[in-house]
Order: structure tokens, then C-alpha cells, then sequence
């Protein structure tokens, strides 16, 4: 990840340049705009209203920031930050909605290994571990399993999900290709727990069978695509052919 550049980010929260994102139209049940912490290990969540207001949508970035706990004076309001932007660079994560289906105002869903697991604790200290040392420490569980090959392993699942509230500190931060990324805090966590449940588990299942669906009709749809536009080419090919025969009679 970036190396950022910490104390130009210090001097903006000190100054007290945070402002509440002002709301935008009511999206679904949501009422303000937020990151949330799934509960499916790495994955984190931008919701409708959050991708509204920022204007992003599949196929667009993201990057997070978290600051250690002396760099955040140990409040956890001001320690984990995000950036989005229309432009790729090495550190930044792709946003997907559900079916990759495109258009702002919908949930925008990406893995982030990086810093996934220091959201999920939400502490001033707290440090990126491993799924199997999330369930040690109480933030997960996990369930014995084993795959097609019938070899065993550990499926781990957060215990909760962590919604963050985005508020615009009003800084913008140089990204490494020149351009200026507004620097966004996630703050006024609310922890919602998610206990072990099997229907959980078997919705998360018929959701990842729901995506992988979506993703098959796509292909479905490009192939088709790509051969009725193969299929136009032999015509006006065929058809140019016909008027030179033409010519030379």
C-alpha cells in the first residue's frame, strides 16, 4: 500500500476540517451515506446512498487509509479514511455492484485484505490480522469444511458488520497519478452482531451462486453480441462481393 503522507492529513483533522455529508434522496431503507464492514472476511461495502453522493459506480476505485494509534491521538473517528476515484493506480481496490450492473445510487461491493480486519475491530490500535486471529480474538468464527476434492479447511465469517458513516474532511490528498482524491472519514460506527446463524450462511451461499449467475448471463450476452456483430461483417462483406461480381459482368 501508498506510503501516505500522514502529517498533511494530521494538519486537516486538527484544524477541525470535517463536515457531515449533507443527505442526499432517500435510497432503499439506507439514511445516510456509509461503508459498511461485511461480515464475509475482506469484503466491505460503499451503500446506495454512499455511491449517490460520491458519484461512483462499477468499475470505479477505491482506497483506504488507516492511521496508527498515536497518529490518530487514539480517537477512532479519526483513523480510518477512504478515497475514491475514476482512475486506477496500483493500491486501489475495483467497486462492483451486484451483477455488475452499472449506475450510481446502487451498492458498490470490493475485497480489501489490506485493512479489512482493522475496520472490522474498530480500535484506535487496532492491527491487520488474519481471519484465523480475528476468530481468536472474538471478532469471527469459523466453520469446518471441505472443498470439491474433499480436502478439509476452515471457512471464517465476521460476527458482525461495522457501518461507518462518510463525512467529508474537506481535504483533498495528490494521488500518484497527479490527480487530487477528496479524502473521506469514516466515522459514528454502529456494531451490529452477527452470531453464528446457518440461514446466514446458506443466503451467503445462494448470493455468491446469485453473482456467479449474473456474471455467467453477461458472458452469455457479450458472446452473443460479439457473434451477431461477426455475423453483420460476413453479410457487408458477402454483400460487397455480390456488387463486384456485378461490375465484372
Amino acid at each position: 500500500m501508498e506510503k501516505f503522507n500522514f502529517d498533511f492529513l494530521k494538519a486537516g483533522i486538527n484544524e477541525g476540517r470535517f463536515e457531515t455529508v449533507a443527505k442526499a434522496a432517500k435510497v432503499s431503507d439506507e439514511i445516510r451515506p456509509e461503508l459498511v464492514v461485511n461480515i464475509s472476511i475482506n469484503k466491505m461495502c460503499i451503500n446506495g446512498l454512499a455511491s449517490k453522493m460520491l458519484n461512483i459506480e462499477t468499475g470505479d476505485y477505491m482506497k483506504a487509509m488507516v492511521l496508527t494509534a498515536d497518529q490518530c491521538e487514539n480517537d477512532v473517528n479519526k483513523k480510518f479514511f477512504i478515497m475514491v476515484s475514476k482512475v486506477k493506480t496500483d493500491d486501489m481496490m475495483t467497486l462492483a455492484a451486484v451483477g455488475k450492473a452499472k449506475g450510481v445510487g446502487r451498492k458498490l461491493f470490493c475485497s480489501y485484505a489490506a485493512c479489512y480486519s482493522q475496520f472490522l475491530q474498530n480500535t484506535p490500535d487496532a492491527q491487520a490480522i488474519t481471519a484465523d486471529k480475528l476468530a481468536e480474538l472474538g471478532y469471527a468464527y469459523g466453520i469446518d469444511k471441505k472443498d470439491s476434492e474433499g480436502k478439509p479447511y476452515t471457512k471464517y465469517t465476521a460476527n458482525r458488520e461495522v457501518h461507518y458513516e462518510l463525512v467529508d474532511t474537506g481535504i483533498d490528498y495528490p494521488n500518484s497519478d497527479g490527480s487530487m482524491l477528496r479524502i473521506w472519514a469514516c466515522v459514528n460506527a454502529q456494531i451490529i452482531d452477527r452470531p453464528y446463524d446457518p440461514s446466514v450462511e446458506a443466503e451467503t451461499a445462494a448470493d455468491d451462486a446469485e453473482d456467479k449467475k449474473a456474471n455467467a448471463l453477461e458472458t452469455v450476452a457479450d458472446t452473443a453480441n460479439a457473434e451477431t456483430a461477426a455475423e453483420t461483417q460476413d453479410e457487408i462483406t458477402a454483400s460487397q462481393e455480390t456488387a463486384g461480381d456485378k461490375d465484372d459482368i
